[in-house]
């Protein structure tokens, strides 16, 4: 079951970030030294 939610949450998170309304945590991550951000987006 857990892995059902898993997969939910994901499905949900990435329809979020396709449609422009995902968010980021913390607001302002911080750049890591080879380029990408550490950030989390949902």
């Amino acid at each position: 079951m857990d892995e059902v939610l898993d997969a939910a949450v994901c499905v949900s998170s990435a329809h979020r970030v396709a449609r422009g309304e995902a968010r980021c945590w913390p607001d302002n991550p911080e750049i890591l030294s080879d380029g990408p951000s550490c950030a989390i987006w949902a």
